[in-house]
């Protein structure tokens, strides 16, 4: 059975979310940069299964959630207050983050800007400094699109919101990314950038928080060489391989077993062995 949407307002909008499972070791997932929660569906299902509390969220712009006007409201600091909002709302003092792509880097920048709150980090292909040319040349055309020819993007944006869905399916995901309003899409990636999508390296360096890295080959929005030198730049990362970016939205199987142990691992850490207490992250703008 789907779980339950939930809202939650922060600012000037709601970020959606859902839980699955129960228990003191919780999960935070985010998703790819626009895409629904439904992306880590077959994932969110595998981490439960395994016996942790697991949330899958929605920051604005994404899935379900709202889409203020404004580029303000999508920058990466804006994101990592949405995180800790959520943790706020749930009672969660700490959590572990599992981030997707921009959820990645929405990930660390929690860690950078709220560390005492941030357990563990798995972060999947994360957008660093080897992915800025590809990045540049799909976000250049969407952003120009987006805000000079938001009516042409209309039509086909209407049509993809009526056509059916097949819950956490590829296709189901493309069509959600399709389907949004284009303007506002336009904003968030205008947020992204001014607002810097990458944590900088010297201050990934002082992530304390352990970190699994996930990463695969061939995809030059996601460079291997940014997911291995990820690994070696936070003070406690390891690298995990998969076989692509679709392994754990289709076939979670072979890779939910380690990610499994890792987060268990971060809940085992003493306190003693944790960050220090940093001053929280506002929620306002």
């Amino acid at each position: 059975m789907e779980p339950p949407t939930r809202t939650l307002r922060v600012g000037a909008g709601r970020i959606t979310y859902d839980e699955r499972g129960q228990g003191d070791r919780s999960v935070v997932l985010l998703p790819g940069l626009f895409m629904p929660r439904r992306m880590h569906d077959r994932l969110a299902i595998a981490l439960a299964a395994n016996g942790l509390h697991v949330v899958s969220m929605e920051p604005l712009g994404f899935g379900e959630a709202d889409r203020p006007a404004g580029y303000w409201h999508y920058t990466m600091a804006s994101y990592a207050r949405q995180v800790i909002a959520l943790l706020d709302a749930l009672g969660l003092e700490n959590t572990v983050l599992l981030g997707t792509s921009a959820g990645a880097n929405i990930a660390l920048a929690t860690a950078v800007h709220a560390p005492a709150r941030v357990r563990g980090l798995v972060v999947e292909s994360p957008v660093l400094e080897h992915a800025m040319p590809a990045c540049a040349a799909l976000a250049v055309p969407g952003l120009l699109l987006g805000t000079y020819g938001a009516p042409i993007v209309r039509g086909p944006a209407t049509l993809a919101r009526r056509l059916p869905r097949t819950r956490g399916g590829i296709p189901d995901l493309l069509l959600t990314w399709v389907a949004q309003d284009p303007r506002r899409s336009a904003e968030a990636l205008q947020g992204i950038i001014s607002g810097g999508a990458l944590v900088p390296r010297d201050e990934r360096r002082g992530i304390e928080a352990r970190t699994l890295v996930i990463g695969h080959r061939f995809d030059p929005v996601h460079p291997i060489a940014d997911d291995r030198a990820l690994a070696a730049d936070v003070r406690r990362g390891r690298f995990l391989a998969s076989r692509s970016i679709l392994e754990l939205r289709r076939a979670p199987d072979r890779l939910a077993p380690a990610i499994t142990r890792f987060i268990t691992d971060c809940w085992d850490i003493p306190a003693a062995a944790r960050p220090a207490a940093a001053p929280a992250v506002p929620v306002s703008r």
